[in-house]
């Protein structure tokens, strides 16, 4: 962690909820809920997330936003599940002044009711919000595909940052535009094709592996699956600062032990 004087805390997170069951694999939408308002988080990307489905017959991000109290979020319907809907979610305790939906090329929801190879027809959703230097920034979440040989990863990745470069950052034009965060389950490992191509994108995005920044104890992989015998990090959060960081910038990632999902929930706390 690096040294602080004066700064203003700003937490975020992601988090795989398997749609609110445990890794006891039962459903309790309140632990789930109860777990992540003990974060205490300003931003959280949420992964596996029902809304009105036949197993979880309820809104899923609406109840999880009133039990953590965080207000305003948006949820991403990526395809049709069980009569309902199976996508992922923002949730925000800042002022939203914007958000966004994008689809992979897997498929829109009306064009994924078949089932297909893989975690099918995935996306991103995000919300612009006001942060409390009263700048602005981009929270995004993603979740993608399961291809065993990483092939389905490794194509949204590159869909993820050509979305990124032609979408988002035209927006962000002003010194008041802090960063873009992405947030989400990526199904691979730091050494994976999938987190190379991240990093090393076409479109030269300088993104920030949070773990690798913010982690302060260089033993602790910042393994995320799964949350009983946590083995392999594939779970992220990427930052792309659009100013100069300041001196007294700081940030501490943690990874936190709970089985309120099958993986743990990565936190970082910046301080801005």
């Amino acid at each position: 962690m690096l040294s602080l004087i004066h700064s203003i805390p700003l937490r975020i997170a992601s988090y795989n909820i398997q749609s609110g069951s445990g890794m006891d694999y039962q459903f309790n939408l309140s632990r789930t809920a109860d777990a992540i308002s003990q974060f205490q988080v300003h931003l959280i990307g949420l992964q596996e997330v029902d809304n009105f489905t036949q197993r979880h017959y309820v809104d899923e991000t609406s109840f999880i936003s009133q039990q953590a109290n965080l207000p305003f979020y948006t949820f991403g319907a990526f395809r049709p599940f069980q009569n309902g809907q199976y996508g992922v979610s923002v949730l925000s305790s800042l002022k939203v002044v914007n958000q966004l939906i994008f689809y992979y090329s897997s498929g829109k929801p009306r064009d994924c009711a078949i089932p297909k190879d893989g975690d099918f027809c995935q996306g991103i959703v995000g919300l612009q919000v006001v942060l409390p230097t009263q700048q602005t920034a981009w929270f995004l979440t993603t979740h993608l595909g399961i291809g065993l040989n990483n092939t389905q990863q490794t194509e949204e990745v590159k869909q993820l940052n050509r979305f990124v470069a032609d979408e988002v950052l035209p927006k962000m034009v002003t010194k008041t535009d802090a960063f873009i965060i992405v947030s989400g389950d990526f199904n691979s490992s730091p050494q994976s094709t999938t987190i190379q191509t991240m990093m090393k994108n076409e479109q030269h995005i300088p993104w920030k592996d949070l773990w690798n920044l913010c982690n302060i104890d260089p033993k602790n992989q910042g393994y995320t699956f799964n949350s009983a015998n946590p083995f392999e990090r594939i779970d992220y959060l990427f930052m792309l600062p659009l100013q100069p960081l300041p001196s007294s910038f700081t940030c501490e990632a943690t990874v936190i032990n709970t089985q309120a999902s099958d993986h743990r929930p990565l936190l970082v706390e910046l301080h801005l």
